[in-house]
């Protein structure tokens, strides 16, 4: 493929993401012109579908921005080699794509006009939040190691209030990582990331809290699955699941299976298997002996038992394009 109809490409996959954009906002405005007429419970069920879909529009656009950043490095390059007719047609798709991005992160309020984090305001968890608008939040669990433990959270706030755990989009952010990272958490709340296991436990014993896992494949479907309540130990026991509820949603139930276990990394063994399952299965997680899901695993769109996955999602373990894991007070 040539450089030229490389960015053409982009170009494309850029408009197919836009157009997906459009179509979501449409369906919103006519769930608000119906709503009144629908009863509270159905209203609920359309809210959480359409909250998935936003998410999913949110992750397409931050890789789209990260395709337009590798799109202005080669342009870079095209322009050292004198390559002038393919820079000055991905200059223009650069522009033209930027302009539409800009246009539909105001449409769908993706988090890039997120608020400040006022650390003179902490809440206890991110439903406590009371402005609703997604972003960056200090939170003091109501329980906790410290009487003064303050943790900055990704807040999904789009009629639902969770914090965010973990967040894998374009594999920009290595997760096969050791103890230590996972116990403190790695990456950043602005891109990928592990909020990590101490913060998970501290917020999980402070009250009870329900776990969601959303997933899309790399086809673009999007699957949700939620479990109630869920919590985990401190890391004397292990990080060990020590309630997990029975689950709902459409992205079957890849959890169960983890229910009652510690957590492994490479350099860290609790798993039932012969060997290391972060070893061998290039993650860490929950694992028993070894994985129904993998979702810290490599990135990688194949089939292949080292991918990022949730075995029921399409019954094997093909390689997802992304995950969000969060968790919120009930």
């Amino acid at each position: 493929m040539t450089r030229c109809n490389y960015y053409y490409s982009v170009a494309d996959r850029t408009l197919q993401v836009l157009w997906l954009v459009l179509v979501i906002s449409s369906v919103i405005h006519s769930e608000d012109r119906t709503s009144h007429s629908t009863n509270e419970n159905n209203f609920g069920f359309g809210l959480e579908l359409i909250l998935a879909k936003l998410e999913s529009l949110e992750l397409e656009i931050m890789s789209l921005k990260e395709q337009n950043r590798n799109l202005s490095e080669l342009v870079s390059d095209a322009l050292k080699r004198s390559d002038k007719s393919c820079v000055q047609v991905a200059t223009n798709e650069i522009i033209s794509t930027g302009e539409i991005v800009a246009e539909q992160d105001n449409v769908i309020r993706v988090d890039q006009n997120e608020p400040e984090i006022d650390e003179s305001h902490v809440y206890s968890s991110c439903n406590e939040v009371p402005d609703g608008k997604t972003g960056k939040y200090a939170i003091r669990p109501v329980k906790g190691f410290q009487t003064r433990s303050t943790l900055i959270a990704r807040c999904r706030l789009t009629g639902a209030g969770w914090t965010v755990i973990q967040k894998r989009f374009n594999g920009s952010e290595n997760f096969y990582r050791n103890w230590t990272d996972y116990k403190t958490g790695f990456g950043s709340l602005d891109g990928e990331f592990w909020f990590g296991l101490d913060r998970i436990h501290l917020m999980t014993s402070s009250q009870t809290h329900e776990i969601m896992f959303h997933l899309m494949d790399f086809k673009r479907t999007v699957k949700t699955t939620k479990y109630n309540p869920f919590s985990i130990g401190n890391e004397r026991e292990g990080y060990v699941i020590s309630s997990l509820g029975v689950y709902t949603g459409s992205a079957g139930d890849g959890f169960s299976y983890h229910r009652g276990m510690k957590f492994t990394t490479y350099d860290v063994d609790n798993d039932k298997f012969t060997t290391n399952c972060a070893k061998k299965y290039y993650g860490a997680w929950w694992y028993h002996a070894c994985y129904k899901s993998n979702l810290n695993a490599k990135y990688i769109n194949a089939r292949t038992d080292q991918a990022m996955c949730w075995n029921p999602f399409n019954m094997g373990n093909d390689g997802l394009m992304s995950s969000m894991i969060m968790i919120r007070p009930v």
